[in-house]
């Protein structure tokens, strides 16, 4: 029984690994999805000062 509790325990703590991992490279694909959006904003031109 201690064999396989402890073998249980590693796989738990990889499936672990591999949730986070795989939510670390959707938080890193968001990031990059979202800087052309920022780009834009910068060097356009602002649409509520030019509304007037």
């Amino acid at each position: 029984m201690n064999e396989t509790f402890f073998l249980s325990l590693r796989l738990m703590g990889q499936g672990m690994v591999g949730i986070f991992a795989v939510i670390l490279i959707i938080y890193v694909v968001l990031l990059f999805l979202g800087k052309p959006k920022r780009k834009e904003e910068k060097g356009g031109v602002d649409k509520e000062k030019h509304m007037d």
